[in-house]
């Protein structure tokens, strides 16, 4: 009886692992931490089912047939336990290395002029535009760490063209100590950009986001392809936006894009 368990815990944990870390790897472009844990904690399933039936000798090996009804119900029940184990581990993982990845991000804002009070308005706008990244990232999914950057550019033009910023008589000051921060922030993800690049391509940017926007809200047809392309395919890229001809993913970006949007409004106003 305990061989014949081994065996036939042997061909469901091959079969399991083989079958569903072909699903992990068709997720690697939608989530690559998750799709990584989910590939290696099924890689491990496979080596420990060929272990278990290496272990077999053969006159010990039990007969095929029939195997497939006596093995269902115990398939069922295993891939239940696996499936909530790794849903567990898988969620914790992502959890962990997402918390790191924001932690780290802000610290590269607020190291820059953490001592300096007089920049406190300055870094409460760069904070709103940096927390909209959390509305867009629960409303379709995880950005590159460059895409962060983006993202934080497109804000901008909503936290500097605010009303109550606009009516404010330290505007200017505002408006110069938050450039210069962000100056610094994309900096440290461009690393080999020269002052008057780098400068250049924050303008650039920040003028583009603006078009985009006006044509989005203003033309019935357009769609935000391109602020997808700079957000998740190629972000802080130079050259112009590939647009996504993904009509599925894009309607869902779009959604989160618009939510984000929303929100960024109803905090600086």
């Amino acid at each position: 009886m305990k061989k014949k368990l081994q065996h036939v815990f042997g061909w469901l944990f091959t079969i399991f692992g083989g079958v569903n870390i072909i699903i992990g790897i068709t997720r690697l472009d939608d989530n690559v931490e998750e799709a990584t844990v989910f590939i290696l904690f099924l890689g491990g399933a496979i080596i420990g089912g060929i272990c278990m039936l290496k272990t077999l000798k053969p006159k010990e090996k039990i007969q095929l047939k029939g195997l497939y009804e006596q093995a269902l119900p115990l398939y069922r029940r295993t891939v239940m336990i696996v499936g909530k184990a790794f849903n567990v581990f898988g969620a914790w993982m992502i959890s962990a290395s997402k918390t790191n990845e924001d932690k780290s991000f802000a610290n590269s804002i607020s190291n820059h002029y953490k001592d300096k009070v007089q920049l406190n308005k300055a870094m409460e706008l760069l904070s709103i535009a940096k927390d909209g990244i959390g509305v867009l990232v629960s409303g379709y999914k995880r950005l590159p760490r460059k895409g962060l950057c983006e993202v934080i550019l497109f804000n901008t033009n909503f936290v500097l063209n605010s009303e109550w910023l606009i009516n404010s008589p330290q505007k200017r000051k505002i408006v110069d100590d938050y450039c210069s921060i962000l100056y610094h922030v994309i900096e440290e993800e461009m690393p080999n950009a020269s002052p008057e690049e780098l400068a250049s391509f924050i303008s650039g940017r920040l003028s583009f986001y603006m078009e985009e926007y006006n044509k989005l809200m203003n033309e019935r047809l357009y769609t935000a392809m391109f602020i997808y392309s700079n957000f998740y395919v190629n972000p802080l890229h130079k050259n112009s936006p590939i647009g996504t001809t993904n009509t599925l993913e894009l309607l869902s970006f779009t959604k989160a894009l618009y939510d984000m949007i929303g929100w960024i409004n109803k905090q600086i106003n």
